[in-house]
C-alpha cells in the first residue's frame, strides 16, 4: 500500500524490495523511494522500530539476498487508490 500511495500522492517511483535470509528461509519486505529506505513493519522484529527515510540501515544487511519486485501484487492497487481518492485512506 505504501508504495502505491507514494506514487499516487507525490508522483515518485517506489520499489518494493524483498530481502531473504536463505539459511532460515526468512523473508521481509521494505520500500525504496527516491534513494531512501522505508520499513513500516520493522517493529515486528524484536528491538526494532519502523525505519523511515534513511539512505542505509544495518537491519537490511541482515537479509543478504535482496531483489526488487517488478510487479508486486500483494493487494489490489486499483482498490487502494480508489479508497485513497475517496478519503477512506488518509495519507
Amino acid at each position: 500500500m505504501f508504495s502505491y500511495l507514494i506514487a499516487e500522492k507525490y508522483g515518485l517511483t517506489a520499489e518494493v524490495i524483498k530481502g531473504t535470509k536463505p539459511r532460515k528461509n526468512e523473508h521481509h519486505f521494505w520500500v525504496r523511494c527516491d534513494g531512501l529506505l522505508y520499513d513500516l513493519t520493522a517493529h515486528q522484529f524484536s528491538g526494532r522500530r519502523p525505519i523511515l527515510g534513511v539512505e542505509q540501515h544495518s537491519f537490511f544487511e541482515t537479509f543478504p539476498e535482496q531483489v526488487v519486485l517488478e510487479n508486486p501484487r500483494f493487494i489490489d492497487q486499483r482498490r487502494v487508490l480508489e479508497l485513497y481518492r475517496s478519503g477512506a485512506i488518509v495519507f
